[in-house]
């Protein structure tokens, strides 16, 4: 008896520490969803390079390109197997021709497809498999800088934003206390008082949502990365505008059209299509479907072939021309940021001495705080117009299939 209430005793026991553990480790799992929305953990320093760096040798968008590669090798490869088959097949045929009774062994194994056309083709396809490779793995590393710059970019937008807004709330808040000041010595009506309040009142709105905005951009860039959600990270760039690349239009134009992938592509399937055309137009007549089919197609390769380079072109030249007004605007962008704050400070001084209203003062304050959200957006458009331009005139963001 006094064993079976041991036993009972020391299951109670058991049953409550499992109870016991089981409840905190509810709790330690939810300590760790951040309650609230301040960024937590050992800050990370993060430049621009070092983010592309990461998002091209890990995670999910890099694992995916080197798939890509290990598939591409292994297509590149099946050719290979498939035209050295087709070859020792050929080669065996070739062999037993003239044999007695073989013809229909030859004549089946042709209508297989067993023939110099198919094994040219092949050839050909294995030898443009191979060169891709390299090609579409770069495609794919530019895809992901692309989207990496795009989303670093939209973070630094946001910093400089926020802090564009805060900036304005300082003023905002400075022209309060300064008109509260000439309300008190009799100088203000109290409207203006009411009109300050209410500025300092919708800049705060703006602040808020500005850090909603920084935010925002704070976790999808930790998203990107493979970070927690919450985790502090600190981007070390600042936001500056990028230098004109060095390279000419003509220079551009020239690198597109030796590199982009697009135009190997329809080099291959012309060549293809001729050798297609060329096996039908000894086997049928010129006015039968099957040859007319063929030459249709051949046609259709050949003026994608010979359209393909003037659309290339027409892409860097608008490219470079979108990249230039861009770099343009930043000039406008900043003048017009230097302009609104001299106008901001010369109401500000005629208000000080009676000479303008209030409402001059906030109207020119309002010009200076959207003159300086114009500058960062300039910027940002630029710095990815240009990495736009650079990419383009590689080989593209896109990888192509074969």
């Amino acid at each position: 008896m006094r064993s079976k209430n041991r036993k009972h005793r020391l299951a109670s026991a058991v049953l409550a520490v499992v109870l016991v553990l089981g409840c905190c480790g509810g709790v330690l799992a939810g300590d760790s969803i951040v309650p609230d929305m301040n960024f937590v953990g050992e800050p990370i320093q993060m430049s621009l390079e070092e983010a592309v760096k990461i998002m091209q040798t890990t995670g999910s968008t890099a694992e995916t390109a080197l798939l890509n590669k290990k598939s591409d090798q292994a297509v590149a490869q099946g050719y290979s197997e498939s035209s050295r088959t087709l070859s020792d097949t050929i080669d065996s045929l070739n062999a037993i021709m003239g044999v007695p009774g073989t013809t229909s062994v030859i004549a089946s194994a042709q209508a297989s497809g067993a023939t110099t056309t198919n094994l040219k083709i092949l050839e050909m396809q294995r030898d443009f498999a191979k060169s891709m490779i390299d090609t579409n793995f770069e495609a794919e590393m530019n895809q992901i800088e692309s989207q990496t710059v795009q989303i670093f970019y939209g973070l630094l937008q946001a910093r400089e934003n926020l802090n564009v807004t805060k900036d304005n709330l300082k003023v905002q808040q400075d022209l309060l206390a300064n008109v509260q000041k000439k309300y008190n010595l009799g100088l203000a009506a109290k409207i203006d008082v009411t009109v300050a309040e209410s500025a300092v009142l919708n800049a705060e709105t703006n602040v808020a949502a500005a850090e909603t905005a920084y935010k925002t951009a704070k976790m999808n860039f930790n998203y990107l990365l493979g970070y927690d959600v919450m985790q502090e990270v600190e981007v070390t760039d600042e936001l500056e505008a990028l230098p004109l690349p060095e390279v000419t239009l003509v220079e551009a134009i020239q690198s597109a059209l030796e590199k982009r992938p697009e135009l190997k592509g329809t080099a291959f399937a012309l060549q293809v299509q001729d050798i297609l055309l060329k096996s039908v137009e000894v086997k049928y007549p010129k006015d039968s479907a099957t040859y007319l089919q063929q030459l249709v197609a051949y046609e259709q390769s050949a003026k994608m072939a010979e359209d393909l380079p003037s659309y290339i072109e027409i892409d860097i030249r608008t490219k470079y021309m979108q990249m230039m007004d861009l770099h343009a605007k930043i000039k406008t962008a900043e003048a017009t940021q230097t302009n609104a704050q001299a106008a901001y400070d010369i109401a500000l001084i005629s208000y000080n001495s009676g000479l303008n209203t209030l409402a001059d003062v906030q109207q020119a304050q309002v010009q200076s705080f959207q003159a300086g959200q114009a500058v960062t957006a300039a910027i940002t458009a630029y710095n990815l117009a240009v990495y736009d331009f650079e990419h383009s005139m590689g080989v593209g963001t896109s990888r192509i299939s074969f």
